[in-house]
């Protein structure tokens, strides 16, 4: 309530009662967060955080005019910017072919001071090409200007202990959904890029990217944000609207790119991919795999300038082409093209986790276990955005994009390490990991750790979550795993299902919720047993389609699996143990050696603890 007083007396005021901010804290102003820095000659002085990666510094001229060193305007009390200032529309302004000296002049001179005010340590890639060509256009007056604009960031900005809007607190650690979010909204902004690569159908000829993420955008504009352009260009291209996340206004900005033959949007899409793999909470792709190339291009005239090779084989283009990339804690990166995750996600983790030893691992992962069409991609981003703007977790937003099938054979989605702890196991007392193996898609993408037991254990991430420890125990298969969790499901993830999360249709058929389970054999014929809430033991058919209760059960069981001897055994509640022989259940008084029992959260069978790596080792995969 007390931001909302203080946006008030802003507007209402005269700029000169700077009494009521005070130096660095963050303030929603229009419903866009600003963060004050000081006044001068009566004048507040106002820092907004823009999307490509620069802050701009505004003077509060009057009431109802702010300026900025960058050329930007804004209007408090609208809560609009006019002539926004974004780098690749000025990289545009430059290369029009109808260009005048003098405006190439100025947008040399802006794009100078961009440069040196741009976090990375050379000028970003999209710029590389024609900055050469810059020094025709920066005669002693151009340079005067830039460095005087230069002096005046420094000198508002060099006492402040944190650069830009902070609105929440770091989290101590990421672990539940809650700490995901807090670590991508703490400025205040959630930041969404959404960019279309080449798209062209070759039989038919049309091209699908400009329109689907032009029809996005309008979609959006149908849930109340409103879209605006940079500075000249026609195209609207940032989408905004503010909402109530975690208890505080958080302003959405939606950065939307399409492909396209026509080169300044083609410009506008390396950008927006470039800046947005280093700043962007969330980057979403729209567009070709373009084969076992393993890149992307954004733009369906498949430029060289637009090519980007992130997948399969080398990433080099990561390294030498997307500056600063990763520089914030933590991302969502969803690829919606044809086999994205083997193809593109997979190499993308292995490349942030072989970059970023040091650190644990950032990133989320959203991709495609199949070929995908273009139909897919505005129903189930729109629910992607609608669920991430609510404040949704992983387990809900798997299961409602997965449902959001426009054609039959929608590609089904994998969700890896999104709103959740990756590198997160159940495993026995007093043991732990050193290693993990993330396997391909023949073993169902399995994230297997070898334990200090000597025995191997399945990762809980392969199950999308919503909050750490949902998933009670993880049953591992050759080529995939199962899993119970705390609503009593049977989830299975594996080769058959290409990685996504599913639910066995015989326990969602039969009613029954579950506690224990166990992949077991009796008489050499291995099956899945499985305990219900009231202690009844049931096995499925290996085949699969229906489940099967145990006859003669005596008592209500919590745990069952295989002794060392091969003895289908089962322990009951008051902590007696069975055995089944020649079709009979009989008692045995020394407890079972479990030999295929994997640890439980609850403590049946082999009691479990939720482990994760504290601190990142070296995963192999």
């Amino acid at each position: 309530m007390r931001i909302t007083v203080v946006a008030i007396l802003l507007l209402l005021s005269s700029t000169t009662t700077a009494s009521e901010f005070d130096v660095g804290r963050s303030y929603l102003i229009g419903g866009h967060w600003f963060q004050f820095v000081g006044v001068e000659h009566g004048h507040d002085h106002w820092l907004y955080p823009h999307v490509d990666g620069v802050h701009e510094i505004f003077e509060a001229v009057d009431d109802r005019t702010w300026t900025g060193l960058l050329g930007s305007r804004f209007r408090p009390t609208r809560g609009t910017f006019e002539n926004r200032f974004n780098a690749a529309a000025v990289l545009n302004e430059l290369l029009h072919e109808d260009a005048s000296r003098v405006r190439r002049s100025r947008a040399v001179r802006l794009l100078s001071l961009f440069v040196e005010l741009h976090p990375a340590e050379e000028a970003p890639y999209y710029l590389r090409e024609s900055q050469p060509r810059w020094d025709r256009y920066l005669d002693e007056e151009a340079n005067a200007w830039v460095a005087d604009r230069l002096r005046r960031y420094s000198a508002w900005t060099e006492g402040l202990d944190t650069v830009g809007t902070r609105v929440l607190s770091a989290p101590q650690s990421l672990d539940d959904s809650d700490d995901f979010y807090a670590s991508m909204i703490e400025d205040g902004y959630f930041d969404i890029a959404v960019i279309g690569g080449n798209s062209k159908d070759e039989e038919s000829g049309k091209t699908y990217s400009w329109t689907s993420s032009e029809a996005l955008r309008e979609m959006l504009e149908a849930r109340g944000f409103s879209s605006d352009g940079f500075r000249s260009s026609d195209d609207p291209a940032v989408t905004e609207k503010t909402v109530r996340l975690l208890g505080r206004d958080i302003r959405v900005r939606i950065h939307v790119t399409g492909g396209s033959f026509r080169k300044p949007r083609i410009r506008r899409a390396v950008a927006n991919f470039v800046e947005s793999l280093a700043y962007a909470d969330v980057v979403i792709y729209q567009g070709h795999s373009n084969k076992l190339s393993g890149k992307y291009y954004l733009s369906e005239s498949k430029s060289s300038f637009s090519r980007f090779r992130i997948g399969l084989g080398s990433q080099s283009d990561l390294a030498r082409k997307c500056h600063e990339l990763g520089t914030k804690r933590y991302q969502i990166f969803a690829l919606q093209s044809c086999y994205s995750f083997d193809k593109y996600c997979q190499p993308l983790r292995t490349f942030y986790r072989e970059r970023f030893r040091d650190r644990n691992e950032r990133v989320g992962y959203l991709g495609t276990a199949e070929i995908c069409y273009f139909l897919e991609f505005v129903p189930r981003y729109l629910a992607l955005i609608d669920g991430l703007i609510s404040g949704q977790g992983a387990r809900d937003l798997a299961q409602r994009m997965n449902q959001v099938r426009p054609v039959d054979d929608a590609a089904p989605l994998i969700f890896r390490g999104l709103l959740q702890a990756p590198a997160t196991f159940i495993l026995p007392a007093d043991t732990s990991l050193d290693t993990w193996t993330n396997h391909g898609r023949s073993r169902g993408y399995l994230v297997l750790g070898e334990a200090s037991d000597g025995k191997t254990y399945a990762s809980t991430e392969l199950f999308p979550q919503n909050d750490l420890g949902e998933v009670r125990q993880v049953i591992v298969r050759k080529r995939g795993a199962y899993a119970i969790d705390d609503q009593g499901r049977v989830l299975y993830s594996g080769s058959e299902t290409g990685g996504v999360t599913v639910e066995l249709p015989e326990t969602k058929a039969s009613g029954l919720r579950f506690t224990f389970g166990a992949y077991a054999h009796r008489h050499d014929k291995w099956r899945l047993y499985l305990i219900s809430e009231s202690g009844e033991l049931f096995y499925r058919h290996r085949k699969g389609g229906a489940l099967t209760r145990v006859a003669g059960q005596p008592g209500e069981f919590v745990a069952v699996g295989n002794e060392a001897d091969g003895t289908l055994a089962a322990t009951r509640r008051d902590g007696s143990t069975w055995v089944q022989i020649r079709g009979r259940w009989e008692a045995r008084e020394k407890a079972p050696t479990w030999v295929n029992v994997t640890p439980h959260l609850d403590g049946h069978g082999v009691a479990g603890q939720l482990w994760r790596a504290d601190e990142p080792r070296a995963p192999r995969g």
